[in-house]
């Protein structure tokens, strides 16, 4: 990010300056050179040939863009019409705020939010699409419930925070997903699979009573702090091979209706696992635990294999 969000208002107050050349004689190729925001070319090519249609859209994405320099929210029209149909990918030096909104569809993809994203208790009935995003502060979802929620690749300078989201068949895609505060997924229900291989979290992963209908897929699975998945339900298998969990991993009271695969998981605090359940098979060979491995009342209806396991420093 080259400007602060400061920065940002500050570019706001320069447009007022230039507005009034503009709205005399608007055009899509001057709007890109006005110096709140950083030239988004395939948003500007979208603008000038919508433009040619509709001149009177220039206007609204100037009065779009000077309410987010000066801290505004967008309505839900706005919001569409920006997002979806113009293709807009650059909010540098601002907070995107959704927050109460519903769409058909979100499709968010490879965009730059330099301050936080805010959607509490959005409705997305379709797609909701962050592939590959970046995000300069945090990201707030909680309440938020969408049709598929894709969001693989995505970069959080802040937290994630996806309190009791709900997501529906589509499933739930944040593949290497790096978050470099604390991921909180507490109370999250996703009908489909949750696939979050490769995903990197600098803080806690919070996951308590998160529900799963289809598999959970952490494969490679990177946590600086603890690993908390206390009460967390999976009807089909738990994948979680090969992860690395810095602070403890607590998965007390954890539901699996498949079979549980940690072969080569390391935790380098304890390991919590009392009252789980695993209606298939358990497989944890090759785990390493450097602090206690607790698993009192640990039910496993399969064959439990643990060949290998670690559990202390090792000289």
């Amino acid at each position: 990010m080259k400007n602060s969000l400061s920065d940002g208002k500050q570019l706001g107050l320069q447009w007022l300056g230039e507005l009034a050349e503009f709205v005399e004689n608007p055009s899509p190729e001057k709007l890109g050179s006005l110096p709140d925001l950083d030239p988004d070319e395939k948003f500007i090519k979208n603008l000038k040939e919508a433009s040619e249609k509709d001149p009177a859209v220039l206007r609204r994405i100037v009065a779009m863009r000077v309410k987010l320099n000066n801290g505004g929210k967008l309505s839900n029209e706005e919001a569409h019409e920006l997002i979806n149909e113009l293709r807009c990918r650059g909010f540098y030096y601002v907070d995107l705020n959704l927050s109460g909104y519903k769409f058909d569809y979100l499709k968010l993809g490879h965009a730059r939010i330099g301050g936080s994203f805010i959607c509490e208790k959005m409705i997305v009935d379709g797609e909701n699409n962050q592939w590959g995003t970046v995000i300069g502060g945090n990201n707030r979802q909680r309440g938020v419930f969408v049709g598929e929620n894709i969001q693989g690749f995505m970069r959080i300078s802040g937290n994630n925070d996806q309190y009791g989201m709900r997501v529906g068949s589509g499933g739930n895609e944040q593949k290497a997903m790096n978050v470099q505060g604390n991921n909180n997924q507490n109370t999250m229900s996703v009908e489909g699979h949750n696939k979050q291989s490769d995903m990197h979290v600098g803080g806690d992963n919070m996951q308590v009573g998160m529900h799963v209908e289809g598999d959970n897929r952490q494969e490679k699975f990177r946590v600086a702090g603890r690993n908390q998945q206390r009460d967390m339900y999976v009807a089909f298998n738990n994948y979680q091979p090969e992860a690395r969990i810095g602070r403890g991993n607590f998965q007390k009271n954890m539901r699996i209706r498949g079979s549980n695969f940690q072969t080569g998981i390391e935790i380098e605090g304890k390991n919590v696992q009392s009252g789980m359940a695993i209606s298939g098979d358990n497989n944890q060979n090759r785990m390493r635990v450097v602090g206690d491995n607790i698993q009192k009342g640990m039910v496993v209806h399969g064959c439990n294999s643990q060949m290998g396991v670690i559990v202390g420093r090792q000289p």
